[in-house]
């Protein structure tokens, strides 16, 4: 069969444009330093690419929430060192009121100084997230105050004690801020009874007690006595929350550690499949301009070749 010179010179800028695609391509994958830059690049590495990035992402969210939550608790760790403090700093002003040489005048300054400390605790467990704004000891429901004063001076709490919990891990959740119904309600009076208190209205019977006068000599012993046992049991109920607390915040920096831990891994293998061989990309990419180049010049000269050359 005859091939004629334009056929031939067709044939040639098609190859060589193709040839150019691929010379172009091979620049952009320099540029971007990833060897994949569509799926048609690597069909079965492309497949990997996608499984290892959704991982990726997963983890990632997971990562994430455990960065958030560790900082939650650590914010908890705080606010419950400060309730911990208040509580303390009760019972020895209780201590010092039962010591039999305190005046009625210095009784009265002791009942203003324990409402002061009431409201601290109710400012602790009505603390709000300067991010959100939500109530950080209301559970579930955290756009409502967990703790309410009432018009008699006792105190409600909006009785949610579902903690919210946090998704850390494949099929782990990690509970979140404890509830203000947990740490000040619901307090046993005793481990022989199915009775419970608040300690802000132990507090507040304290208070009202010291406040009194006439004082009642047989109330003021069986209110010291009975506000100290009920500080002793929410200091107690405290300690177990903080352990626990505490056990949480090294639950999530453990999973912290495996989250680093697989991430490096799986962006190890990513970087396998991606990522570019320079020195074998630029030596194809020299071999490909030389191409080009005696391309160019054997159009050029079939572009040149007439008939008329020859007569």
């Amino acid at each position: 069969m005859r091939v004629t010179t334009a056929q031939l010179s067709t044939t040639l800028a098609r190859e060589m444009n193709a040839a150019s695609r691929r010379h172009i391509d091979d620049w952009n994958r320099v540029a971007s330093g990833e060897r994949i830059s569509q799926p048609s690049d690597d069909p079965l590495g492309s497949v990997g690419q996608n499984a290892i990035l959704r991982e990726i992402d997963r983890i990632e969210g997971y990562q994430n929430n455990t960065s958030m939550l560790h900082i939650q608790l650590q914010h908890e760790d705080v606010l419950l060192q400060s309730y911990g403090t208040v509580l303390d700093q009760v019972r020895q002003l209780v201590l010092q009121a039962n010591s039999g040489v305190v005046s009625v005048e210095e009784m009265q300054v002791l009942s203003l100084t324990v409402d002061a400390w009431i409201d601290t605790l109710v400012n602790l467990l009505n603390t709000r997230s300067s991010e959100e704004g939500v109530y950080l000891f209301a559970g579930t429901q955290s756009d409502r105050a967990p703790v309410e004063r009432q018009d008699d001076g006792s105190f409600l709490c909006n009785h949610n004690d579902t903690v919210r919990e946090v998704s850390v891990a494949e099929g782990i959740r990690i509970a979140g801020w404890d509830t203000a119904e947990t740490l000040s309600f619901n307090l046993p009076v005793s481990s022989e009874s199915n009775l419970s208190f608040n300690i802000l209205d132990q507090l507040q019977t304290l208070r009202c007690v010291l406040s009194s006068s006439p004082l009642s000599q047989a109330l003021f012993c069986e209110t010291i006595a009975q506000t100290l046992e009920r500080l002793d049991v929410a200091l107690e109920r405290l300690r177990g929350m903080h352990a626990r607390l505490g056990m949480r915040m090294r639950m999530l920096e453990t999973f912290a550690s495996n989250h680093r831990r697989i991430l490096l891994e799986y962006r190890k293998n990513l970087s396998h499949i991606i990522d570019l061989d320079y020195p074998k990309t630029l030596s194809r990419i020299n071999s490909q301009e030389l191409a080009l180049d005696a391309a160019r010049q054997g159009i050029s000269r079939i572009s040149s070749l007439s008939l008329f050359n020859y007569l």
